[in-house]
């Protein structure tokens, strides 16, 4: 494991947003058929009453073959429903690298499937036709220029009829430089309408390693840009105006405190007119994550406020997400590694933040890494701890905070 992780990052729209500091633990998820260093949890994604979870070290197909799995909520009780495994499963694809859901659609990365060679990557696309009862699978995505070594698939979002797909190491501006392809489904088909590369994409800036997606707006991370110092990261923001057909550059965003080794674009998030981006190895590791907000409809952005957590952490934005006025963001304590989520609200539509809540869970452990992946969607919160011990080593599990679903405005 190490610092090559990413965060897809779906975000759900959601009707209201329950205050953040009303959070608490309804459920733990572990896998059917769970194993030791399967690491369940290391993707989630969250929609309605779905939550999945990619196991990506799991080994049903051969070594890290890698498996999803979806859960749903029905009276308050979240069981398993399905495991998803690709059509054409192989030893160390790693399905499950990445995950997002949208309605009645799951799309799965496994980054090291070898289609375009070594590591090229791919995507799958699972949908439901019958609400959820079962998850069949539909489509297979790779990149129009795949290579080995791209990793497509490393990091997953989507929204609407969107897939937005990382592939960050790809090669085109120099060794590792990155791209992410932009998906489109017309009538159950589902192509590639676009490639997205950065205005000054360089080697190793690593451009999408992470992804997200809402309603007209991609941002895409890239955490191993120089523009501050070596690895100080920047994110870029694409904005369509033709209803999808294109996708143009409209900014770029580096934090205004930027430094060395900062990874900021580790992690993105994007929601109306926010956008949120970690940088996990700010202030020396401690970690900060950063909001950026519009006022012309996407146009422009400007950073509003840096989030730093009330208490010692380290890799602070090592996973982020927003759904309404409320942000949560996955960090660990020094020396622990056991994890937390840190919640934040806002009143002021982006302009200020208060840290509101600290979670962990309720049978917290060191070393579980209670941080990696973690999703809000609407009342609900997802977070992973890949390192779980509950069905064996490194294992995996998941939990699911809940807060009271505010009433329907009159």
């Amino acid at each position: 494991m190490g610092l090559h992780r990413a965060l897809a990052a779906l975000l759900v729209l959601a009707l209201g947003a329950a205050a953040s500091e009303d959070f608490s633990q309804v459920a733990k998820l572990v896998a059917s058929d769970g194993a030791a260093g399967d690491e369940f949890g290391w993707s989630v994604a969250s929609s309605g009453d779905f939550v999945v979870v990619g196991a990506y070290l799991d080994d049903d197909a051969g070594t890290s073959s890698g498996s999803a799995y979806v859960f749903r909520t029905v009276d308050g009780v979240t069981e398993q429903i399905a495991k998803l495994v690709s059509s054409d499963a192989a030893a160390q694809d790693q399905f499950g690298a990445s995950v997002a859901i949208h309605n009645d659609i799951i799309v799965v990365g496994a980054n090291h499937d070898d289609d375009a060679g070594y590591d090229s990557g791919s995507a799958y696309i699972f949908k439901t036709s019958d609400g959820g009862a079962t998850w069949p699978q539909v489509a297979k995505l790779v990149a129009s220029d795949g290579a080995a070594g791209d990793e497509f698939g490393w990091s997953i979002a989507s929204s609407g009829d969107f897939v937005v797909v990382g592939a960050n190491l790809d090669d085109d501006a120099g060794t590792s430089s990155g791209s992410a392809y932009v998906f489109r489904t017309v009538d159950g088909v589902t192509e590639q309408i676009a490639k997205l590369v950065s205005s000054d994409a360089a080697a190793q800036d690593q451009f999408g390693v992470s992804v997200a997606i809402h309603n007209d707006i991609i941002v895409v991370g890239a955490a191993w840009n120089d523009d501050a110092g070596s690895n100080s990261g920047s994110a870029y923001i694409f904005k369509t105006s033709d209803g999808g057909a294109t996708w143009p550059q409209v900014a770029k965003l580096v934090a205004d405190d930027a430094e060395a080794y900062d990874l900021f674009g580790w992690s993105v998030a994007v929601e109306g007119n926010l956008v949120v981006v970690g940088a996990l190895q700010d202030d020396t590791n401690a970690g900060s994550a950063y909001a950026f907000r519009t006022t012309d409809g996407g146009a422009t952005w400007t950073q509003a406020a840096k989030l730093a957590p009330g208490s010692a952490a380290y890799h602070f934005g090592t996973s982020l997400s927003i759904s309404g006025n409320t942000l949560a963001v996955g960090a660990y304590e020094a020396n622990s590694f056991a994890g937390g989520a840190y919640l934040f609200s806002t009143t002021d539509n982006g302009a200020s933040w208060t840290q509101d809540a600290y979670l962990q869970a309720s049978d917290y452990a060191s070393a579980d890494r209670f941080y990696e992946a973690l999703v809000l969607s609407g009342n609900r919160l997802v977070v992973g701890a890949t390192y779980d011990n509950d069905m064996g080593g490194n294992s995996g599990s998941v939990y699911i905070f809940e807060a009271p679903q505010p009433a329907p405005s009159p």
